[in-house]
């Protein structure tokens, strides 16, 4: 989830370049280099909530209403891409 969070980050941000994409990578690594102890107590929670607000912005829920007038085939496709992704391990 860590580079899906990042490429969100980005996109709010407006970045449009890959750059934008290499200054966050190096922002990243400067962070768990050196302020990592910073992070240390932070709860689970708190991190997830994180991933969770920053990734919220890629789903575009938009287009469920769009394909739940168009084609209820493809909103039962999209969904359960969704749903997979967000309840399913790769382990």
């Amino acid at each position: 989830t860590g580079s899906f969070s990042r490429s969100a980050v980005n996109n709010n941000a407006g970045a449009k370049s890959p750059l934008a994409q290499f200054v966050c990578g190096w922002i990243v690594g400067f962070v768990l280099l050196f302020l990592t102890p910073v992070f240390a107590n932070v709860p689970f929670n708190a991190l997830g909530a994180i991933v969770v607000v920053s990734v919220a912005s890629l789903v575009e829920f938009e287009q469920a209403i769009y394909l739940f007038k168009v084609n209820k085939l493809d909103l039962c496709c999209w969904l359960a891409s969704c749903f997979g992704t967000l309840f399913y391990s790769v382990e």
